[in-house]
């Protein structure tokens, strides 16, 4: 194995850096190197897992990935599902490893309906369940809960798919909006007070609620409601009275985020108290000025390079064609200190001459509002026009992302057709990223996800592009709260990686004292207009001593402060670009955004003529608490696109209300009266299996018809980009898209099952 013999201990040490194919090569190439793994099976696999970020800590047991007692399944790591099969380290890798690989498109997957089937004995009413309206699902505990488009709230076992407990039509009403976490399940009322009911298991602690005490009438409820399952019975734990109407809600626990036009308002769950309230959200304020970091600011000597509407599902967006029409948003706040100087300025003397005001007409205000967001630090307000974060130690804006950029960053990825990569589209450039998949392909191997291949452009930042006036649908920041995703409305998904560092930049670059720009551009002899920056007083002048920063501010002109302005815009926007991907998954003119999920690192995408899935893998994490200022990402990170060609009829999915992911599983609602794609005809005689493929090819017409228009989508839009899009007289661009549907009133909860792949034949690993 080495030239020298080592202790195994060490031996082992070097192992836990190397990833899993690699000790998987090593095993295949020398016998030694199998003989010493096997013996030492479970230490290295455990390393390897740890180092895979599958277990939190290196000395996790086994049994705290899977709890075998009910009372404990909360604390597990992984669901049942995740775990079927896994009896050591190893297994458990081979079993991540194969369900990461079934929601690429590598691995089998297999559909599932709710009710199974459509005959099934659920109620004496059964409008309730062929009306799925939000979905949650707790896949540790193994429920689904669902509300309706007539009113109710059902319960439901993951697996079985039978009915647990449910709340009745009258009392939950029609299109409630449903959030979960934690055992925590909250509706909105009629009135537009939050219901909060708790998983009676969860509930066995003494209650540390002070305020926001259930009415009778969820009391009066509570004890009507019973179950023989316990894991499924909840309990009335609280009733959040609103401070006047509302109209958007979100809860990542322990915090309820409720948010009205001008104002928002933070709950603790678990005491029900009100914790924070942040005014002013639609306030305009020019670039710098309410703007503070959230990380302290980096030593002076050492620069650092390094909701939606009510009705609306948590984890989900909504598009704005379903949208509330007077919803509006919510915000938060954060605290810092104005950072020392640490910009290296570089003056844009590639585009002097661009036309003036080129940064004057890009959106301040936020207005209608189409979904809000929280995460520890961070609220969300996703306007129509504008993404607007605040910080929620101080309540202030720490940045805004308007919607109507050409480009948002350097990295730019683009679904292409299958005839693009047949015809060698990704060699011929350089810059596909797939082959070419298909549904039939799919089918054969086990699998409901297609493959999509990818074009990749690289372009630097220009000032004086054209816009593109687009919608912003929905964002959701990841778990670990340092990513962010946004929706457009023309199929496009924007993901600011590493976001708080990129937050924390930004601030330092707005509390840039305005004179100290003037006197950088000065000394790179960029002329202000109709002024003589010499004339005035600035730090490289020798009276500038005399005076304070805030007598040097003050005595700047209009003219230059307008001048800093510009150039701080400038900068910021260069900042974001270079620390931002761009993801284009359909043509705008025929693909119209839907729903936005955020889960385990997959984005989930539903439009107007296919449900995606997307997998960046995001680039090393900045130095520091702040992203590199000025340049772009040295490294290019890799990107998954895959389809599921199973949702495919626009209007089922035009009627999508809900999308959710979990670990093993994407959940959706859809219309259950469309009949499924036909199996493949089983192996047989010559004569028998040409009968059967001939029947076989006559069923999937239809869909063989969807993927045809899908197609010929993409081609349009590889040929001539432009055309997709309406343009304005001065040449900026309008995503205009006037899709109608017939939608229908019918659907039920469909999953996605992605741990159906066995664990040991032909594993990776």
């Amino acid at each position: 194995m080495f030239p020298v013999e080592l202790p195994t201990e060490l031996i082992v040490f070097i192992l836990s850096y190397l990833p899993l194919e690699t000790i998987s090569v090593l095993k295949r190439i020398d016998h030694e190197w199998h003989e010493f793994i096997a013996l030492n099976a479970s230490t290295v696999y455990r390393n390897a897992a740890w180092r895979e970020g599958w277990i939190a800590f290196a000395g996790t047991t086994l049994q705290e990935l899977d709890y075998p007692e009910e009372q404990q399944r909360r604390k597990s790591y992984y669901s049942r599902r995740a775990m079927h099969g896994v009896g050591g380290w190893k297994d458990f890798c081979h079993r991540r490893r194969m369900i990461e690989r079934s929601w690429a498109g590598r691995a089998p997957s297999e559909i599932l309906t709710s009710p199974r089937t459509m005959n099934a004995p659920l109620s004496p009413n059964r409008t309730p369940y062929l009306r799925a309206h939000r979905i949650k699902v707790d896949e540790k505990v193994g429920l689904v809960m669902t509300t309706s488009g007539v009113g109710g709230l059902v319960v439901r076992d993951l697996e079985s798919d039978e009915v647990l407990w449910e709340l009745p039509m009258w009392y939950v009403r029609s299109y409630a909006h449903l959030e979960y976490g934690e055992g925590f399940v909250i509706f909105d009322r009629d009135d537009g007070n939050k219901e909060v009911w708790r998983r009676t298991e969860d509930n066995v602690e003494p209650s540390t609620l002070v305020t926001s005490f259930p009415d009778a009438r969820q009391i009066k409820m509570g004890e009507r409601t019973s179950t023989l399952c316990a894991r499924a019975q909840f309990t009335p734990y609280a009733l959040f009275q609103m401070p006047g109407h509302t109209r958007a809600y979100r809860f990542v626990y322990p915090t309820l985020l409720v948010a009205n036009l001008e104002s928002a308002f933070l709950w603790d769950i678990r005491t029900g108290e009100m914790v924070q309230t942040l005014d002013g959200i639609q306030d305009v304020l020019p670039f710098g000025e309410g703007q503070e970091s959230d990380a302290p600011a980096p030593p002076a000597s050492t620069p650092d390079h390094h909701g939606m509407p009510e009705g609306e599902s948590a984890g989900t967006s909504h598009a704005s064609h379903h949208s509330d029409p007077g919803f509006e948003p919510a915000a938060a706040g954060n605290d810092t200190q104005h950072p020392p100087d640490q910009f290296d300025w570089i003056p844009d003397a590639d585009l002097e001459d661009e036309e003036e005001g080129d940064l004057d007409f890009l959106p301040e205000f936020l207005g209608v509002v189409h979904y809000v967001e929280l995460s520890e630090r961070h609220v969300v307000i996703v306007g129509r026009y504008l993404l607007r974060v605040f910080s929620r130690g101080t309540g202030k804006p720490v940045l805004d992302l308007p919607s109507t950029m050409l480009r948002y960053g350097a990295v730019k990825w683009e679904v292409r057709s299958q005839k693009w990569a047949e015809e060698g589209g990704f060699k011929g450039k350089g810059k596909g990223k797939g082959v070419a998949d298909d549904y039939t392909h799919a089918m054969r191997e086990g699998r409901e996800v297609v493959r999509m291949p990818l074009e990749l452009t690289y372009e630097g930042y220009q000032r004086g592009r054209k816009l593109l006036v687009d919608q912003y649908v929905a964002a959701h920041i990841s778990s670990d709260g340092k990513h962010l995703v946004a929706l457009l409305s023309g199929s496009r998904i924007i993901v600011f990686h590493y976001f708080e560092a990129l937050c924390n930049t930004i601030s330092d670059l707005a509390s840039t004292p305005r004179a100290d720009i003037i006197s950088r551009l000065a000394a790179n002899s960029r002329q202000l207009p109709s002024v003589s920056v010499s004339s005035k007083p600035t730090p490289t002048t020798p009276n500038a001593s005399l005076l304070s920063p805030e007598q040097v501010q003050r005595n700047l002109s209009p003219e230059e402060l307008y001048e800093a302005g510009r150039h701080l815009t400038r900068e910021k926007d260069r900042i974001i670009y270079n620390h931002t991907l761009d993801i284009q998954l359909g043509p705008p003119l025929s693909s119209l955004s839907i729903y936005l999920a955020y889960e385990n690192g997959r984005i989930g995408v539903v439009t107007s003529n296919a449900v995606y899935i997307v997998t960046p893998d995001l680039p090393p994490p900045p130095h520091g608490s702040r992203v590199e200022h000025g340049r772009a990402q040295a490294n290019i990170p890799r990107l998954r696109v895959a389809r599921l060609p199973y949702f495919a009829l626009p209007a089922a999915l035009a009627a999508v209300s809900c999308l959710m992911m979990s670990d093993t599983g994407l959940y959706l609602n859809w219309n259950p009266s469309i009949s499924p794609p036909p199996a493949l005809p089983p192996a047989g005689h010559e004569k028998d299996v040409d009968a059967e493929q001939q029947a076989h090819a006559l069923r999937m017409q239809p869909w063989l018809e969807w993927e045809r228009e899908y197609e010929l989508g993409l081609e349009l839009y590889e040929h001539n980009t432009e055309d997709q899009y309406q343009v304005l007289p001065n040449g900026d661009m309008l995503v205009h898209n006037e899709m109608v549907f017939e939608r229908s009133e019918m659907s039920t909860v469909y999953a996605v099952d992605f741990s159906v792949g066995d664990i040991l034949p032909r594993s990776p690993i």
